[in-house]
């Protein structure tokens, strides 16, 4: 057996509309008066049990982590506050840069949070690290 028979998984069939239609027209009632609306909490009551998922949870984290980048600009105070000397000096203009690097800090930067001089870094690092 070819590895990717073994590790595939089998796809139901495509429904056709009209049997999807006609099927969720037997289940109107007061509360969800016309097939859209039984299909509208299909919907949900599907998104609401994958959410619960905590396999699919973790993977969505990851593809989030993975993906997700921080781009910032100063205000007008940050651009007159923010200066050489200054420890958030080089944060102020980032463009898309990705997430995971904050999740490593560069020694100085580790440093910096572990004596108390950068706590943005140690906050940012629990924002993304949080199990939400």
């Amino acid at each position: 057996v070819a590895r990717a028979d073994r590790y595939s998984c089998p796809r139901p069939p495509t429904p056709d509309a009209r049997t999807v239609a006609a099927l969720a027209q037997q289940f109107t009632s007061d509360t969800f008066p016309t097939a859209e609306d039984v299909h509208r909490a299909g919907r949900f009551m599907l998104a609401t049990e994958l959410a619960a998922e905590p396999f699919l949870r973790h993977r969505c984290r990851l593809a989030f982590r993975r993906h997700a980048t921080v781009s910032t600009l100063p205000t007008a105070k940050g651009r007159a506050e923010i200066d050489f000397f200054h420890p958030l000096h080089g944060l102020q203009y980032l463009q898309r840069k990705p997430a995971e690097d904050f999740l490593n800090p560069p020694p100085a930067a580790a440093a910096g949070a572990a004596g108390g001089g950068a706590p943005w870094w140690e906050a940012l690092r629990a924002a993304l690290a949080a199990p939400w």
